[in-house]
């Protein structure tokens, strides 16, 4: 039996929007089973709480803020209700509470007196989006604030409005009763959900990689043999095939082109699909594109080696971390160099070597960006093409890897865990980029 559902919130409705097992997990899952969101995600998450701040600072200065998810509920719903009661112009991070769930909610701005509400006002929803384009997750998040403050105080606003791309003079207002059929069928949908008591099941697509149940759901995909790890098969392509008896990426051969043109697949998905099927087959990447054989030829591999964790806070002066050691290899021999600098803090290092190659290849933007501002302050003339594995793998690589940090990848190429630290890393990323090469 699954853990007692959770009550609902807003990210229950962009979840199943995105992915049913993940909107069930977020019900029933262990929330220790959880694994922390990517360096991306992360950074992109500080960007929002900084970008909310800022609209806090220049739009609701002086205005009533509630406490966040540290302080008990009960004691953040009484602040928010009494802050209703005094009319208070704007109310920020707002926590509303009812039998159907709850919602902290980042701007409640004051319509006017409500005599059908019980405090007295009405208030309107409002959120801030790093989006600058508004998503339908966005609309369904909004009206189910909007039904909360409806069941628990009885006002009837249908108007939400929206700080998009973090922006506090980019205000889009929006009539909620033009998504209200949306609305209803979405939630209807997911309380379904919710009261089942298993989910729907994993399904491979690109915003795995950020999901809190990855560690879960990754697993379980490559035990099934999911038809899912291959490329551009849709949930409801999958029971499709499964009523046709595709239970495994394997029975994908007993289907026919013809049969995949009825489902719905061009030429090229045809091409993409068989493609995978014969690189799972022999262990190698599946791409959700094509690409030309020779991509990594006269490539060189690198890596930097920065201070040690602890030793961090000695930075440059414009804020970047110091590499003090540079790898490199273009066959299998490695070769380091240490990065020394000079008193004005201009790096010293030899890159003859690599100048004279093609394209660089490196792993994330953090030594991207570093190896840029050595290789401008130590060589002459245009800079190889930098290449950024890691990115490449975000985008066009169609496999259930457990996080993008190189020591998951590649304990998935190699199945045994292996040091990526020092010297070793840029090894890794070599037999990275070679896997990714024999699927060309």
């Amino acid at each position: 039996m699954p853990n007692k559902p959770i009550p609902t919130v807003g990210h229950h409705f962009s979840d199943i929007l995105i992915c049913k097992q993940k909107a069930w997990l977020h019900y029933h899952g262990d929330s220790r089973l959880k694994m922390k969101p990517p360096a991306r995600l992360r950074a992109m998450q500080v960007e929002g709480q900084h970008l909310e701040a800022q609209i806090y600072e220049t739009r609701y200065a002086g205005a009533v803020k509630i406490p966040g998810i540290g302080t008990k509920s009960n004691i953040r719903s009484d602040k928010t209700i009494d802050a209703m009661r005094k009319g208070e112009p704007a109310i920020l991070q707002g926590f509303v509470e009812t039998s159907l769930g709850n919602g902290t909610i980042d701007v409640m701005e004051r319509i006017g007196k409500d005599p059908g509400s019980t405090v007295g006002y009405s208030y309107r929803v409002g959120e801030i989006k790093r989006s600058e384009k508004l998503m339908t997750a966005h609309i369904m998040q909004v009206s189910w604030y909007t039904e909360l403050l409806e069941q628990a105080f009885g006002q009837k606003t249908r108007e939400a409005f929206f700080f998009l791309g973090g922006k506090d003079d980019q205000v889009h207002y929006e009539n909620l009763e033009n998504y209200r059929t949306d609305y209803q069928a979405t939630k209807k949908a997911l309380f379904e959900l919710r009261d089942k008591e298993e989910g729907p099941g994993p399904h491979l697509m690109p915003a795995c990689q950020t999901c809190d149940w990855r560690g879960l759901c990754m697993p379980q995909l490559l035990t099934e043999n999911h038809p899912s790890l291959l490329p551009d098969l849709t949930q409801n392509h999958v029971m499709v095939l499964k009523s046709m008896g595709v239970k495994q990426w394997q029975d994908l051969d007993t289907v026919s082109d013809g049969a995949l043109t009825d489902l719905g697949f061009n030429t090229f998905s045809i091409a993409l699909i068989r493609k995978g099927r014969e690189n799972l087959g022999n262990s190698y990447a599946v791409l959700r594109n094509n690409f030309r054989a020779e991509l990594f030829d006269d490539a060189a591999y690198v890596s930097l080696e920065f201070e040690e964790l602890r030793a961090r806070h000695r930075q440059e002066d414009d804020g970047h971390l110091r590499p003090i050691r540079i790898h490199w290899t273009d066959g299998e021999n490695i070769h380091s160099e240490e990065i020394r600098y000079d008193i004005q803090g201009n790096s010293q290092v030899d890159l003859m070597s690599l100048s004279r190659k093609s394209m660089l290849v490196l792993y994330g933007g953090a030594d991207l960006g570093a190896f840029a501002r050595i290789y401008r302050q130590n060589c002459q003339g245009i800079m190889p093409r930098l290449f950024d594995l890691l990115r490449f793998i975000e985008t066009h690589v169609h496999v259930p890897f457990v996080g993008l940090e190189l020591p998951y990848v590649l304990k998935h190429i190699t199945h045994k865990e292996e040091k990526t630290e020092g010297a070793q890393r840029v090894a890794a990323i070599r037999v990275t980029a070679e896997w990714i090469a024999r699927s060309l």
